[in-house]
């Protein structure tokens, strides 16, 4: 007997976003740009203050490092 299978409502693009929470995207964002002002442990210092966790730390700051010495590998 086949199971009657409930239709999931249509998901705009604009809400399938992989950022749920807008106000620590925004203190991500402040946190990358301090890292160019301020230098590295600035930022990391910065994020932690508000409390981003540190696997996330790592990984955004670690990918802006990395798309960095990429750019600078090309010249």
């Amino acid at each position: 007997m086949k199971q009657r299978q409930e239709k999931k409502p249509a998901v705009l693009p604009e809400q399938n976003n992989r950022r749920k929470d807008w106000e620590k995207a925004d203190v991500i964002d402040r946190g990358i740009e301090m890292e160019i002002d301020r230098g590295h442990f600035a930022a990391a210092r910065f994020l932690e203050e508000h409390d981003i966790r540190p696997d996330i730390i790592e990984r955004v700051l670690r990918q802006r490092l990395d798309r960095r010495s990429r750019t600078w590998d090309m010249m």
